[in-house]
């Protein structure tokens, strides 16, 4: 039907000017060379290719089928929200247009964005069929852009005019970091900047990769503060992106309240594996600082209710858990460390075949000097109480960050010989911590690094397990760059740490304060937290006993008394003060 009606139109304004009475969208067409791009993508469509059309997600976005944006519209008015304006900043395909034109009776103006030529095409294909079946009076204004493109502030300022009428802002993000867009050479992509603030060694690593949802969403905030609107904003997020907002709500002027995560199986309705939720909350109008989580129901069921947010000055994941564990919130008494960073470990890490022949990653057989190897765990070797016996050995090449490693050539001259073989993967390395650094530099290396006896966590993992690690074989154990640990230089010490911190109050503590779903749950800004000298105060010797042959006597037998742990206890306390 389009295509014939646009074979007997002559002129670009005749033809806009027909198809605003078929669709309500003003400037159907921009240009000359829009209307010829539409013209292909019709002649695709007739030639059966909207599959091919359809089938690239390189800005990382994930179409909202329509059933369910319908159901969060719904809902949405059920939570007495009628807009009289709506903005859709990443519109796709327009599922979540249609749905809000079948919902809300009084919307007057539209605003629409997204870059991506095929997703105007395809959306403006469906407001002339759902115009054919539903007679709405919402004006539509269509804008192909950047989506962290500075014309946004022109649609605010539009909105501005009309700043009495409700206002709602709707949407489906993309899910894909800046990073894996860079990889892409994506054009949809925000400029190069430390965006979250990071400082030293967290801005050069991997800290600094986000997503692309979360940077949306904290400009469009912030831009909606700076023009002085209101209204109400439902956006389909991750929970970690969710928890970000929430975190920047509190250090900027962003003004949010009412705020609620809908939690929705991603899984079962865009089949990706991402624990997701509809993000909805007021802005503009005052500021709170607290999260209610509960299951997406469109019934709006409130039995199921968890809170989230800032306590005190605190993140914390779960606010009613915490408030019964908030007395161990403080700082650690003792550092907590990351493992060593390398980023090559088919080269680094190396283990032994049946026969007893020394194999790196790539299963070669090397011969190297034992003085710089060391035994090595995985954040998958700390699932257990003690570590008994390390299934690799790691390649120490420096004992202090930026040691000149020449020295090798001549204390070690097999290894410096396998080393130099490896040279163009060394190079390779991307991450800027190995910048201008001596050459096979690795980090998270220092004197604390070779210490006697450790308590290592996996930082990956969501359960949370405390490892106690012993020397092997006369060697520090070392831990790779996904572990934290604390370091000892005497056993008793470290043995009676270990206890406390496998109390259940300090699991209880964790899990008041740690997302689980986050990438790496367990991080060291969290670690430090838990003042276990809080608990040690409160703790005898006899509490501390009866825990340790109840629970832990059968993976580590030791030997101590009394005086041993008041020793302990003393010196913790006082260092702590």
């Amino acid at each position: 039907m389009v295509d014939n009606f646009l074979k007997y139109k002559k002129t670009l304004e005749d033809i806009n000017k027909e198809l605003k009475k078929k669709t309500n969208i003003n400037n159907f067409f921009r240009s000359e060379k829009d209307l010829n791009e539409f013209r292909v993508f019709l002649l695709d469509l007739l030639n059966n290719k909207k599959k091919e059309i359809c089938s690239n997600q390189d800005l990382g976005d994930f179409q909202t089928p329509l059933d369910f944006s319908l159901k969060i519209c719904l809902y949405l008015q059920k939570k007495d929200c009628n807009p009289e304006i709506l903005m859709e900043p990443t519109c796709g395909e327009g599922n979540f247009i249609i749905s809000a034109l079948r919902t809300f009776s009084k919307l007057k103006i539209i605003y629409c964005v997204d870059i991506q030529p095929k997703y105007e095409w395809i959306f403006k294909l469906n407001i002339i069929k759902l115009k054919s079946e539903l007679n709405f009076q919402a004006e539509i204004n269509f804008y192909r852009f950047n989506i962290f493109s500075s014309e946004y502030l022109d649609i605010f300022k539009k909105i501005e005019k009309n700043s009495k009428k409700e206002l709602l802002i709707i949407g489906n993000p993309p899910w894909i970091t800046n990073t894996e867009l860079s990889k892409l050479d994506s054009s949809n992509a925000p400029k190069k900047s430390n965006f979250m603030g990071l400082k030293g060694l967290d801005a050069l690593t991997g800290k600094s990769n986000f997503d692309i949802a979360e940077y949306i969403m904290i400009n469009l905030l912030q831009n909606l503060m700076k023009s002085g609107l209101s209204g109400k904003i439902a956006f389909l997020l991750k929970d970690t992106v969710i928890q970000k907002i929430l975190k920047e709500h509190r250090r900027s002027s962003i003004n949010l309240s009412e705020i609620y995560a809908l939690g929705t199986n991603f899984q079962k309705i865009f089949h990706i594996n991402a624990h997701g939720s509809l993000f909805f909350a007021h802005f503009g109008e005052s500021s709170e600082y607290i999260c209610k989580k509960q299951p997406f129901n469109e019934n709006i069921d409130n039995s199921k209710c968890s809170t989230f947010g800032w306590v005190d000055n605190k993140f914390v994941s779960n606010i009613d858990n915490y408030m019964n564990y908030k007395w161990l919130e403080g700082k650690s008494p003792k550092i907590w460390r990351h493992g060593v960073k390398h980023d090559l470990s088919k080269v680094m890490v190396l283990h032994y075949d049946q026969k007893g022949f020394l194999l790196n990653g790539n299963d070669e057989e090397v011969e190297l000097e034992k003085k710089f190897l060391y035994p090595f765990l995985k954040s998958s070797d700390l699932q257990v109480k003690i570590a008994k016996k390390s299934r690799y050995k790691i390649i120490i090449t420096q004992h202090k960050l930026g040691q000149d490693t020449k020295l090798l050539e001549e204390k070690a001259p097999k290894l410096w010989n396998y080393l130099n073989k490896n040279l163009d993967k060394f190079n390779a390395r991307k991450s800027k911590v190995y910048h201008e650094k001596p050459l096979f530099s690795i980090f998270g290396i220092g004197e604390y690094t070779f210490k006697p006896y450790k308590i290592g966590v996996s930082g990956f993992y969501k359960k949370l397990n405390f490892c106690l690690i012993k020397p092997q074989n006369d060697k520090t154990v070392i831990l790779d760059d996904t572990s934290y640990y604390l370091f000892f230089e005497n056993l008793m010490e470290c043995f009676f740490t270990w206890v406390v911190l496998n109390f259940p109050e300090v699991k209880e503590f964790f899990s008041s304060i740690v997302f689980i779903n986050a990438k790496r749950p367990y991080k060291k800004e969290v670690l430090m937290r838990l003042n276990y000298v809080k608990l040690l105060e409160k703790c005898t010797f006899k509490e501390l006993k009866c825990y340790y042959q109840e629970n832990l006597k059968n993976y580590f037998k030791m030997s101590f008394n009394e005086s041993d742990f008041n020793e302990f206890k003393k010196n913790l306390i006082k260092s702590d003060n």
